[in-house]
């Protein structure tokens, strides 16, 4: 339940600070008087967007706290999944600057305002003055018998199943455009492949084709010279080799004389004996050159083949043309595997419709056992409220295909007057009645459904005399329940309040600010006097005003000063 709501620059409001209580609180004040920032201002905490127009001082920034106690509702799953620390109360703070950046903090800790907006949720529900348009919307209606029945774990195994079936069916989507473009392009893709496999390429036969073609094509060049180099070194009268061979037997016949003339002989007959191996790989070299034209044809038809392929394909390298065959086989691989994986979403998909149905129907049949006892539960309210006559009746229909939320479409019917026809309710109600409609919803599923607060914002519009004492007297039931708030003019509905609270306005240096002020018996009697009356305070209406504060004790009894 909110326990204390601070209020730094709002609109009108430049601080305020103000306890609220369990039970029936009711908050009153002319019109004006800033009635509507408050609940604004807690909107603002609980998650609503901000616009740094609302800032009374606009070179000060605005701060919105919120403190609730949060004990037995079963919260400790959302502040453990959003990694927050949890305790027996929850702060709520908003901060806006006045650069227009808006801050949102849970227990001091930076949250997302979605994350605020999520725990608001589950804190407070506020019913504003015209959020009677909801009863028109049959998705809200539908929420109501979920909500009346207890259908959230149904309804949520409905919603998984509802968008796994979803997931599945882009899924299929996706594959079978996939085939399409697939198929479109492989016929081209397999010829692409047969024609790369066909080629039997090598990773390093395109070097050596290469080193082949330049040797095969200089083939005579090479031979004429290594027959040159052959004369010089051993063949010529004056080769080279026989030059040396000379030269070592005349350091032979004298090394003998001369200590140094052996390292040089040495040295002398190892070259020789390099010379004598590089004559003989020469010779080998030569061997080996064996020039045709016909070799040379097929080296070039090779190479011209392997050109081509790397040009169609953009590429420079074997290699490249490898991975591209590859990848081509890899992309009829998976064409040839998407037939079956259309079968087996196709499957999926079936499985997927036949649990949906099986949960639509739970969900369905629960649903409509919950009808009748709703229908008397809220007729019963609303007689109670003063329309002796009323009647509800929600009709069913089923959708041709799945929501959300199942395949029902619910429509409330009603008629506040006997002997007239049955109509949905936006087509008969009147805004008095489509309010108490919306309380008697309301006080019911709050004994259904755990929210810590419910805020009723001017709810009794069009409503006066003995029938707002009525529903004055159904707000008090709900409060046993859970936190009641109301915004109120009626002074039968302050009156049934365990707590009351008076906004009002007041004058510093030329400025008009709002604030609101808890009272006590005397001040309420006055504040009552007020509503009754008007501005002008008479003793007729302060008696008045005392008597539906004592018929309202009898109601409260002892709870009145808790």
């Amino acid at each position: 339940m909110l326990a204390r709501l601070t209020i730094e620059n709002y609109a009108l409001i430049d601080h305020l600070e103000i306890d609220f209580f369990k039970g029936f609180s009711a908050i009153t004040g002319e019109t004006g008087a800033g009635k509507s920032i408050l609940v604004d201002a807690l909107e603002l905490v609980l998650g609503k967007r901000a616009d740094n127009q609302i800032l009374l001082d606009p070179e000060r920034k605005c701060v919105v706290e919120a403190v609730f106690s949060i004990e037995n509702y079963k919260l400790e799953r959302f502040f453990s999944e959003n990694e927050l620390d949890y305790d027996l109360q929850a702060i709520l703070r908003r901060e806006l600057s006045p650069n227009g950046k808006s801050r949102a903090f849970i227990n001091d800790t930076p949250v997302t305002l979605n994350q605020l907006k999520m725990l608001g949720d589950q804190l407070v529900d506020i019913h504003a003055q015209h959020a009677t348009s909801s009863l028109h919307d049959p998705g809200f209606q539908l929420s109501v018998i979920d909500n009346y029945a207890g259908l959230a774990l149904e309804l949520s195994r409905f919603e998984t199943n509802y968008y796994d079936l979803k997931k599945a069916r882009a899924t299929l989507d996706d594959l079978i455009r996939k085939e399409e473009e697939a198929k479109k392009a492989l016929d081209y893709k397999t010829f692409l492949l047969e024609e790369l496999e066909s080629a039997g390429l090598q990773p390093e036969e395109q070097e050596s084709l290469e080193e082949h073609l330049t040797v095969i094509t200089h083939a005579e060049e090479i031979k004429s010279a290594l027959f040159q180099v052959q004369g010089f070194l051993s063949e010529d009268e004056q080769s080279c080799l026989a030059l040396l061979s000379q030269a070592e037997s005349a350091l032979q016949r004298i090394s003998a004389f001369h200590p140094g003339l052996e390292t040089q002989l040495q040295r002398l007959k190892s070259d020789v004996i390099d010379l004598r191996d590089i004559q003989a790989e020469l010779m080998q070299l030569n061997d080996s050159i064996d020039f045709s034209q016909e070799q040379l044809l097929v080296t070039q038809q090779r190479l011209d083949l392997i050109y081509r392929l790397q040009h169609k394909h953009h590429v420079n390298t074997v290699s490249a043309l490898l991975e591209i065959a590859e990848q081509l086989r890899q992309e009829l691989n998976e064409y040839s595997s998407l037939e079956q994986q259309i079968d087996a979403s196709k499957n999926e998909i079936r499985l997927l419709e036949m649990a949906l149905k099986e949960a639509a129907g739970i969900l369905s049949g629960k649903r409509r056992a919950a009808f009748h006892p709703l229908e008397q539960e809220i007729v019963s309210s609303l007689k109670h409220m003063g329309i002796p006559e009323a009647r509800l009746e929600i009709r069913h229909e089923l959708l041709p295909d799945f929501k959300p939320n199942g395949l029902d479409k619910i429509d409330f019917y009603f008629n506040a007057n006997a002997g007239h026809t049955m109509k949905p309710l936006s087509d008969v109600a009147s805004g008095g009645e489509l309010s108490r409609v919306m309380l008697g919803i309301k006080s019911i599923i709050s004994d259904k459904k755990l929210l810590p607060t419910i805020l009723f914002d001017e709810i009794d519009s069009g409503l006066s005399g003995d029938v707002a004492g009525r529903v004055g007297d159904v707000l008090f039931s709900a409060a046993a329940r859970m936190q009641v708030i109301v915004v109120t003019h009626l002074p039968q509905i302050a009156g049934k309040a365990q707590h009351h609270y008076s906004v009002y306005k007041l004058n510093k240096n030329n400025i008009t600010y709002s604030n609101i002020k808890f009272l006590d018996r005397k001040e309420r009697v006055a504040e009552l006097a007020k509503l009754i009356g008007g501005r002008e305070v008479t003793s007729a209406s302060m008696a008045a005003a005392e008597e539906l504060l004592t018929a309202g004790s009898f109601l409260k009894g002892s709870l009145f000063n808790n």
